[in-house]
């Protein structure tokens, strides 16, 4: 079932960073997390990149210290970026990183704790990490999200009846 009328394919290639490989296996969480990653693409002009591809160490180097419980690397095919979500706060992250708060119904990651409750909120943020000269590209991407935001299904949506699918 796809009940967001994603493409096939996209649903496969993003599938494979998280998920059981047979999609009549995933619950709502899956979809929600399939979903909210299409959406933040289709938005922010970013291409996730495969685990194959070598990590760029000099972004990976601006965020040495911060223990992310998720971590993934797009590309604008200009600028490298991350997108993390931490175990703890963001107090550990040094002020001069540049990056900003991806809204959570937006948020490829925003765990801590899956409700389908319609008033629940995400347990943890995730964030969008850009090298410095990158943060001009990175900034136009959060307003991006930000106006996208204010459409965007909450974060934990699935579909109308609110059930695993």
């Amino acid at each position: 079932m796809n009940p967001f009328k994603i493409p096939t394919a996209d649903i496969h290639r993003l599938g494979t960073y998280w998920l059981p490989t047979n999609p009549k296996t995933w619950k709502a969480e899956h979809w929600a997390r399939i979903r909210r990653t299409y959406i933040f693409e289709q938005v922010s002009g970013l291409f996730l990149l495969p685990h194959s591809v070598p990590r760029n160490d000099r972004l990976h180097r601006v965020c040495k210290g911060v223990h992310f419980e998720h971590r993934n690397q797009w590309t604008d095919g200009i600028f490298f970026f991350l997108t993390g979500e931490t175990k703890t706060n963001f107090d550990e992250i040094p002020e001069t990183l540049p990056c900003g708060v991806i809204p959570s119904d937006l948020a490829p990651y925003c765990g801590g704790g899956w409700s389908s409750d319609p008033r629940a909120f995400p347990a943890r943020e995730s964030w969008l990490i850009s090298t410095v000269d990158g943060i001009d590209r990175g900034n136009e991407i959060l307003e991006k999200l930000k106006v996208a935001d204010a459409i965007a299904p909450r974060w934990n949506f699935v579909g109308l009846d609110g059930e695993d699918l």
